[in-house]
């Protein structure tokens, strides 16, 4: 009794150290595991499971243990709650050393819920690695498992790494010794290399990869046709994709069964392949499909491989538009204001010289000088030719300023008829549902699925366009469209990979350079995979590998469309359109009627004008022959309808205005119109009913009329005058250079912006960004903000004109290496940051010419205009004092004369 007491007391001594060394040994290995939270399965008491609590509370990690005797089939949705993880690693602890207890129920649920996945970490304690081993079920491995067996030796544990890549497609169960544990050392693992790198061989298993075929070829095997360049348009994007799985295939070591999937049995052209994962028949797409989030039930993304873009296209044909500034444009507004100021000033400046060549009325003075500026700038001749110097010196002048502004408008002319591209359309939505051209699309699946989108544009587009066309009209095909695009007036929607080879092949250089894209969205298409695959995880390394070594760069440039080549030099004069030229034939019809008009009402009052006034004017009619009696109401209104060109000293005209019961007399006359004489009323006397005519100017005619009020008479005389050269002409170029100071930012906000009050340094985006692209303002914006609202409300003239100077350099923040490697942080950036607007870079550009560029043609008018005013006065002073001194010799001769007369006279008469 005494003995077997002792042997009982050392017995259970004895299984309480190996409670204790079981406890130990599974909270090392889950510490190396780096899990925070344990279940475990186990057949000891409460005070064992108390026992295994405790030891993993001391490393604070939470434990939540469950008899395998309460484990059956009712206590199923317990056991669910309990080895769910919510996305934190989770330690799995199964003592499978007790005898009598199923095994079965736990590795049934946790097939059945996928619970052998990464996050996962299972621990199983056995005797024998045979036994323990079988009582495993691989239904569900993967790749991506991480499942360890414990097998008790004398000193601690041995650990064995079990898996299998997929027992559906042959797969076997793999058992490697990953080390062991004992009491001193601890977990110490002998399988260094990574779980990927080293499970990445498949042994040649058989993967199944579906491809989605709308034809069927009969002469050609579905590989065949996955790899013929010649049907690159058609099936480029799974020619790819089945390439970049060759490329995998060849990595992990696994071979390609082709399943080939009708896409015409379901709507939409996807979700066939989204049958055969459920039906589980295909574990990966060769085909690239739309990311949805509605998809993922169904079907696990491996990664982003094809960027596809839709867009309408259509042709900016320059010469279909009316251009009603086409001839306004060469120049700009600034320049068209100061060519008509200097119009006026030259004009008024050559009244003032061409009194000189004889014109002394001022209204024929500015009829010539007017158009003779015209005709001058216009390089279409004079209808006047000056002789003094002064006159001359400033038409010459004026016709040079009109040859440099000529060559200016014209070369900017020849230059736009070149190059003869009209601006293209901002890449919106918004601007086409406004434009006025036709709109259809090809009739594919994607786009009615794209076109429910709530975005803004695409909501208006709908409104404004879309939903007002019949279903008649929507959808045209890709030949018929195209084709359509070609002749202009449509917008055609389709995928870039199907109109590219087309429009290559179909299209000239000038309609391919003419075409413009809208895009209705940028998708990227991905590889697709079956949901809960085990060879996603490995898909999707495989894939990280081909994006950085490049492959996935290299095939999708050869197995994509390429985009038609636009010469940039392209150079063709095309035919003057009507649409081109309705301005021009507008110009002259508004001039022919308004002339037609004038014409009119000149006829219209020259017929109504009493005859007899063109008569006497025409034949002389105001001469001594001739007494004129006038009868009027008003002196005012009367006087002005008289024509004195014909008037001169001898004319004898009597103007009767009525005044009461009879009429009050004036003389009317003028010395000479032509030589700038004025029409003179003198109150001449009266005629009374009673009294009868009475006349108070007694004087003779020519004597009360013999003074001319210094008007002045043509006097014919030849003298001669040395020719001197009297000025020489130079230009001298002002050139300057700025340089960069080294503290930049201090010189910026020292000159410009601290002198700035507070209320003007700070503007909204709209107003800044309006007063930029009037080019007087420079705004300090981030370029997120900026580049949106430039693409939208900016011509591409102006995006070209844009300069950015940087207020401080740009910083890249850090990130995670892996971020970098898989190309994850370069993808988001793109996605995320705003494009920079795109400038077109066409060799010859057409804009309008600055004021600054014609400042040399308007200095060497305004110099001119100086020199001819100088040479004007000089003439003017040597004209006066010649003519006094002749003024003084001319009475003295004449008393010469009468002395010697008188002389003579004398002699005779003695």
């Amino acid at each position: 009794m005494h003995y077997g007491s002792w042997k009982l007391l050392f017995l259970s001594r004895l299984l309480l150290v190996s409670y204790a060394n079981d406890n130990i040994m599974a909270r090392d290995y889950f510490l190396y595991k780096g899990v925070s939270n344990v279940v475990g399965f186990s057949c000891g008491g409460l005070e064992s499971d108390v026992k295994f609590a405790r030891t993993f509370n001391e490393v604070f990690v939470l434990t939540s243990m469950c008899n395998l005797g309460s484990v059956n089939g009712s206590s199923i949705r317990m056991l669910r709650k309990l080895l769910q993880n919510n996305y934190r690693n989770l330690g799995v602890y199964v003592d499978a050393r007790c005898e009598g207890h199923n095994y079965t129920v736990i590795y049934y649920e946790a097939t059945k819920s996928f619970l052998f996945d990464e996050t996962h970490k299972w621990l199983i304690l056995g005797r024998k690695l045979e036994d323990t081993v079988s009582l495993l079920n691989d239904d569900s491995f993967g790749v991506v498992t991480d499942i360890t067996i414990a097998i008790e030796t004398n000193t601690g544990f041995d650990l064995y790494d079990v898996y299998n890549p997929c027992k559906a497609r042959g797969g076997s169960l793999n058992v490697t010794i990953l080390g062991y544990w004992t009491e001193k050392s601890g977990v110490a693992i002998r399988l260094k290399q990574p779980k990927y790198e080293r499970r990445f061989n498949l042994h040649g298993m058989k993967l199944r990869v579906g491809v989605l075929l709308p034809r069927k070829f009969y002469n050609l095997s579905t590989e065949d046709i996955a790899l013929d360049q010649d049907m690159k348009a058609k099936y480029g994007r799974s020619q790819f994709l089945y390439t970049i799985l060759l490329q995998m295939a060849d990595l992990f070591n696994f071979t390609i069964e082709i399943v080939e999937v009708d896409p015409r049995k379901r709507q939409d052209n996807s979700a066939p392949m989204f049958v055969a994962f459920q039906k589980k028949t295909v574990d990966i797409s060769a085909s690239p499909i739309v990311m949805k989030a509605e998809r993922l039930r169904s079907g696990d993304i491996i990664g982003p491989v094809w960027p596809m873009r839709s867009c309408f296209l259509f042709r900016t044909i320059s010469s279909a538009n009316m251009k009603t500034k086409q001839f306004l444009r060469p120049l700009n507004i600034k320049v068209w204001y100061v060519v008509l100021g200097t119009i006026i000033v030259s004009s008024s400046i050559l009244v003032i010289l061409i009194r000189q060549e004889g014109i002394h009325s001022v209204l024929e003075g500015y009829n010539i000088c007017i158009f003779l500026t015209i005709g001058a700038i216009s390089q279409q001749g004079s209808v006047f030719v000056p002789v003094h110097y002064a006159s001359r010196i400033a038409f010459i002048h004026i016709m040079l300023f009109g040859v440099l502004i000529l060559n200016y408008y014209s070369a900017s002319i020849v230059s736009d008829r070149l190059k003869n591209m009209g601006v293209k359309m901002n890449d919106s939505l918004i601007s086409l549902a406004d434009s006025q051209l036709k709109v259809a699309a090809e009739p594919t699946p994607y786009v009615r699925s794209f076109l429910q989108t709530p975005e803004k544009e695409i909501r208006y587009f709908n409104a404004k366009r879309w939903d007002k066309l019949p279903e008649s009209k929507r959808y045209l095909p890709l030949a018929e469209g195209l084709n359509r695009v070609a002749k202009g007036g449509l917008a055609y929607h389709t995928s870039i990979e199907f109109a590219y080879p087309y429009i290559e092949r179909h299209f000239h250089p000038r309609m391919i350079c003419e075409l413009t894209e809208v895009h209705l969205f940028r998708a990227i298409l991905a590889l697709w995979g079956r949901h809960r695959s085990p060879f996603t995880p490995l898909f999707r390394i495989g894939l990280i590998k081909m994006y950085d070594v490049g492959i996935r760069r290299r095939q999708l440039k050869f197995w994509s469309a390429r985009k038609p080549f636009c010469p940039k030099n392209m150079l063709i004069a095309e035919p003057l359109s009507i649409y081109e030229a309705i301005p021009v034939f507008m110009f002259v019809g508004i001039a022919a009627v308004l002339s037609l008009v004038i014409c009119i009402i000149e006829n219209l009052v020259y017929w109504l004008w009493p005859r007899m006034v063109e008569y006497t004017s025409k034949y002389r009619m105001y001469d001594y022959s001739y007494h004129w009696l006038v009868l009027g109401s008003n002196l005012n209104s009367s006087v002005p309808l008289l024509n004195d060109s014909a008037y001169s000293m001898t004319t004898d005209f009597t103007l009767a205005i009525m005044n009461g019961s009879g009429y009050d007399l004036y003389d009317v006359y003028n010395h000479c119109k032509y030589r700038g004489g004025t029409l003179n009323l003198t109150r001449l006397g009266w005629w009374r009913r009673g009294e009868g005519l009475t006349i108070t100017l007694t004087q003779p005619l020519v004597e009360r009329r013999a003074n001319m009020h210094g008007m002045t008479l043509k006097i014919s005389g030849v003298f001669y005058r040395k020719k001197e050269e009297i000025f020489n002409l130079f230009y001298n170029i002002l050139s300057y250079a700025l340089s960069k100071l080294s503290s930049e930012s201090n010189y910026f906000r020292k000159k410009r912006w601290d002198p700035l009050p507070e209320s003007k340094r700070y503007l909204p985006l709209e107003e800044g960004m309006k007063q930029v692209s009037e080019g007087i303002l420079a705004y300090h914006t981030d370029p997120n903000t900026a580049y949106p609202y430039i693409e939208k409300m900016f011509d591409p003239s102006k995006i070209c004109a844009l300069t950015e100077i940087h207020l401080f350099k740009q910083s890249v923040m850090g990130i995670l290496s892996k971020m970098f490697n898989t190309g994850l942080r370069d993808r988001q950036i793109k996605y995320w940051s705003s494009r920079k607007p795109q400038c077109t870079l066409d060799t010859l550009s057409t804009r309008s010419i600055s004021i600054y560029e014609t400042a040399p043609a308007l200095i060497l008018l305004i110099f001119g205009v100086l020199v001819g005013s100088m040479i004007c006065l000089i003439e003017n002073i040597i004209y006066y004092r010649f003519t006094i001194r002749e003024e003084m010799l001319r009475p003295l001769s004449n008393d010469d004369t009468e002395a010697t007369a008188s002389t003579s006279k004398h002699n005779l008469s003695e």
